[in-house]
């Protein structure tokens, strides 16, 4: 039985063009990207639970740091204030990636778990922000308040308008 060359393979073909495409990526091809962003907050906060939720407070001197940082390809990073965090849940902003129409999700990590929640702003001031977190459909979490150091990372991926509207990014 003679062997066959995969030259003539629709799949060979096939990865043959993938390879050549993803050389073409180039970071200035990208660079008109508009970057995605995450964000992770560690602050002394206080979080009341109940069976569907429950509501996360902290003050601006409760937090210790807020960092953003791109998706990939972009890889940025960097740190914003209290105040700049709060304005990505500002009332005026326009279209349909807004979070008062398609709140992120975020995931609290504290001493007796994480879990995964859909957030959205109660009330806020300059100096402090209650959250109401609702439990993603089929999870379930410690009904215990808790009081203390916590982590929170918020999923922004799909707000663009939040970060122009924050920051003029664009």
């Amino acid at each position: 039985m003679a062997s066959r060359s995969i030259l003539n393979s629709n799949c060979f073909d096939k990865l043959q063009v993938n390879r050549l495409d993803a050389l073409s990526i180039r970071s200035n091809n990208i660079s008109s990207q508009t970057p995605s962003f995450l964000f992770s907050v560690l602050f002394t906060g206080n979080f009341s639970p109940n069976s569907s939720g429950g509501t996360l407070t902290f003050t601006q001197t409760d937090v210790d740091s807020i960092i953003q940082f791109s998706d990939r390809p972009l890889r940025q990073t960097g740190f914003i204030s209290f105040l700049q965090f709060l304005s990505l849940f500002g009332i005026n902003q326009i279209g349909s990636n807004t979070f008062s129409k398609d709140p992120p999700n975020v995931v609290l990590v504290h001493n007796l778990e994480q879990r995964t929640y859909i957030l959205t702003l109660t009330s806020s001031d300059s100096n402090s922000v209650t959250f109401n977190l609702e439990l993603l459909p089929g999870e379930q979490h410690n009904l215990v308040d808790i009081n203390g150091k916590m982590s929170l990372f918020v999923d922004l991926s799909n707000s663009v308008n939040a970060m122009e509207t924050a920051f003029g990014w664009m």
